[in-house]
Formats: structure tokens, C-alpha cells, sequence
């Protein structure tokens, strides 16, 4: 099973960046929308793939589980700091927010 998970984990992550690439944003709605619909397909396919890798890696649905969600929830003071003071996000505050997310997947994993 740990075998045919790996496997689909890594034809997930082969696809998506297979597929990514350089878009024309400047074009007409229509075609922002169609680029807009690609992103979320593949941000989609790239969260179920890290997901895989991640229950491959702890051979456990429910590890994976907590250490996935625990993420988005990393994420909330954050998202309260900028709405309390300027409300805009500056180049700083989203390498913040990187930082803030590779410390609770670190700790999550821990």
C-alpha cells in the first residue's frame, strides 16, 4: 500500500510540475479566468500530492491529517496582525508568513 501511495504522490507531483509554467496574465477576462481555473487545479493537485508524500513518509492517515491541518491554523495570527494595524500586505510580511508556515510544519512533523 506504502508503494502504490508513493507512486501516485509522485505522478501528482510530476504532473503539476510538468504543467506549470509561464501564463499572459495581460489578456482578456476570459482568458485571466481560464489561467485563474488552471492555477486552482494545480494548487489542488499539488496539496492532495504533498498530502501522499506526507502519509507515505508517516504511515499514518491520521499524522498526516493533523500535521496538514495544523497549517492553516499557523496561519491566524498572522492574518489577525495585518487586519489589526495597516491592513497591507507588504513584501516583509509574507516572507513572515513563509517562515511562520515552515516552522509549524516543522514542529507539526516533530
Amino acid at each position: 500500500m506504502r508503494n502504490i501511495l508513493m507512486i501516485l504522490a509522485a505522478i501528482a507531483v510530476i504532473a503539476v510540475l510538468g504543467v506549470a509554467g509561464m501564463e499572459y496574465f495581460g489578456g482578456p477576462s476570459s482568458e485571466r479566468q481560464a489561467v485563474q481555473q488552471r492555477l486552482l487545479v494545480i494548487t489542488i493537485a499539488a496539496l492532495i500530492g504533498i498530502y501522499l508524500l506526507m502519509q507515505a513518509a508517516f504511515d499514518s492517515w491520521r499524522l498526516a491529517s493533523l500535521s496538514f491541518l495544523a497549517l492553516p491554523a499557523a496561519l491566524v495570527g498572522g492574518v489577525l496582525a495585518v487586519y489589526l494595524t495597516t491592513g497591507v500586505v507588504s513584501l516583509g510580511s509574507l516572507v513572515g508568513f513563509l517562515a511562520v508556515l515552515g516552522i509549524a510544519a516543522r514542529n507539526g512533523i516533530l
